[in-house]
């Protein structure tokens, strides 16, 4: 899932906006950003037998090529709403922690909003189907 955004976010910085800056990426996903940085370093044949959702890997590779090093991945933590710190208070959320639990709640909706169909997105070398998270399906098709 959080492959995907990042392939949706990429591709539409480069094609729709043109942008040739720098991009710094905030993602909860631990996965993403270890795998995006094998990517960056050359994956071995054994990580891409292992590899999950392959194609959306794949056409990362090619938008990793053309970005080459202005994108920087960086861990947010996730639900901070729900913890504590070490004298047992609610945890208040840093300004991109507050911007991660809003997308969270979001896609929280799109899960149980059955007025939205299965996307079909189409990505170079391959036809990727299935339901994802319907607030990035309605960007992506620039609805609100």
């Amino acid at each position: 899932m959080e492959a995907m955004e990042l392939l949706d976010g990429l591709t539409y910085m480069k094609n729709a906006i043109q942008w040739e800056g720098q991009i710094e990426w905030y993602t909860d996903s631990g996965s993403v950003i270890k795998t995006w940085a094998k990517l960056r370093r050359g994956m071995k044949a054994g990580d891409w037998t292992k590899q999950r959702d392959k194609g959306v890997w794949e056409t990362l590779l090619v938008l990793a090529e053309w970005w080459k090093n202005r994108v920087i991945l960086s861990h947010v933590e996730y639900h901070v709403d729900r913890k504590r710190d070490k004298h047992d208070h609610c945890r208040v959320p840093t300004e991109i922690e507050r911007m991660n639990l809003a997308i969270d709640e979001m896609a929280d909706e799109g899960y149980t909003d059955t007025r939205v169909p299965g996307a079909v997105i189409y990505i170079p070398m391959n036809v990727n189907r299935g339901l994802y998270r319907a607030c990035e399906q309605r960007e992506a098709h620039g609805q609100k």
